[in-house]
């Protein structure tokens, strides 16, 4: 079963409908809920996703929404050491660099999955859109 990193900006982007990446994110769920896929995300930024949504919606709503998505994704914790690292980047870099330091200790990681592929700089592991990982895989599946 193929292991990705899903950046939590996609999972955002799915639980607020911004379209076109909200049915990109719901492709890859719907690939964790059939158990062909494996999605990770941090855990930091799966509970950034609350604050999101409560200004979207009810406090209700909100919290009913990560439990609805947590059974799809597996929680990565970030240790306070790598915490540290990443808040010594620039503001912008934050997010990117605290992906690329979890998949780069994750083992098995097919690929880090996100919609800014351009703010990674890295040759150590695959980094791919949603759309290039789905390609990948709906073209693996059929050879």
């Amino acid at each position: 079963m193929k292991q990705v990193l899903i950046d939590t900006r996609l999972l955002q982007d799915f639980l607020t409908g911004q379209s076109p990446r909200d049915r990109d994110a719901a492709l890859l769920l719907e690939l964790a809920y059939q158990q062909v896929l494996v999605l990770h995300c941090s855990s930091i930024g799966f509970y950034g996703l609350l604050p999101v949504l409560r200004a979207n919606s009810s406090p209700e709503k909100a919290l009913q929404a990560l439990r609805d998505l947590k059974p799809l994704v597996q929680l990565v914790d970030v240790p306070v050491r790598m915490l540290d690292k990443v808040l010594e980047q620039s503001p912008a870099m934050q997010e990117a660099a605290l992906l690329l330091s979890l998949a780069l200790q994750m083992k098995d990681i097919a690929a880090l999955v996100t919609a800014y592929p351009k703010e990674f700089k890295t040759k150590k592991i695959s980094i791919q859109t949603p759309k290039e990982f789905l390609d990948a895989y709906n073209q693996m599946i059929h050879e």
